[in-house]
């Protein structure tokens, strides 16, 4: 009887989570790009907490209700330079032609997770 049970069971849920997911498209979303996640759990508006001294943190708003987070950090080259500087010092170190390397880490965690700093520094 209990083998009868648990089949019952598990038929049930496998006949209801494609209708749950069919009426609530947004868990899927949520399933697939995991954006509710923050892992780790920590405050991203610090860069130096994660030991990238010439790194600042700043927001874009690319559409409304959309804000990506973004840490720039300078080359070795103009870290002495930076050391102390406002964000208006980083956005005018972009004007010089020392290349930009754009890195998008995905979509799950942050980016202060372990090996995404590494890859930084």
């Amino acid at each position: 009887m209990r083998v009868g049970t648990a089949f019952l069971a598990l038929f049930i849920v496998y006949l209801s989570v494609p209708f749950v997911l069919y009426c609530f498209p947004w868990i899927v979303g949520h399933l697939v790009y995991s954006h509710s996640f923050r892992i780790p759990f920590v405050d991203l508006s610090h860069p130096e907490d994660f030991s990238l001294n010439h790194t600042v943190n700043f927001y874009l708003t690319p559409e409304e209700g959309i804000t990506v987070g973004v840490w720039q950090t300078v080359p070795d080259n103009q870290w002495q330079k930076a050391q102390g500087k406002d964000l208006e010092w980083y956005k005018e170190s972009l004007k010089d032609s020392t290349p930009v390397i754009v890195y998008l880490h995905g979509n799950m965690g942050t980016r202060a997770l372990s090996h995404r700093v590494e890859l930084i520094k």
